[in-house]
């Protein structure tokens, strides 16, 4: 079973953070508490890497882009009224499990545009790479989305 984690790695490439909870034995208490030190931890900084979190970004329709490109192999129109219509679809009709599809992508991997490093995206972007629950939990790797988010 693959347990979340969040993995900080910082442009002088020391391990700064590794936590881990297993879930079957925590109480809602030690759960609480496991969020507050990782929310806690990355305050403030300002590192290059992010795994298994939230994507960063001003825009909040970053699932449903990688949903649907994942899901349907369409391009997204930035209209996420669309492409959850064109997920309902691919799904036959069913748009609870459309909507469950999309809350179930996750940021596997997101590198910020750092010049002490040499990384640019575009402007001061970050690439995004987005997979689906189910194929996380698979392990298959093969079937994941790349973002180029830039403001």
């Amino acid at each position: 079973m693959i347990y979340p984690s969040i993995l900080q790695i910082r442009r002088d490439t020391i391990v700064k953070n590794k936590y881990y909870l297993d879930d079957e034995d925590a109480s809602s208490d030690d759960y609480e508490d496991f969020l507050d030190a990782v929310h806690e931890s990355i305050q403030g900084n300002h590192d290059v890497l992010q795994m298994f979190s939230y994507p960063d970004g001003q825009h909040d329709d970053a699932e449903y882009e990688a949903a649907l490109m994942l899901l349907t192999g369409k391009e997204y129109d930035y209209s996420m009224e669309n492409a959850l219509q064109k997920i309902t679809a691919a799904l036959n009709g069913d748009q609870s499990k459309a909507k469950q599809e999309i809350s179930y992508i996750l940021l596997l991997l997101q590198l910020d545009s750092d010049n002490d490093i040499g990384f640019c995206w575009w402007d001061a972007g970050a690439l995004q790479f987005y997979v689906r629950k189910e194929d996380l939990l698979a392990q298959k790797f093969d079937r994941t989305y790349c973002s180029l988010y830039s403001s």
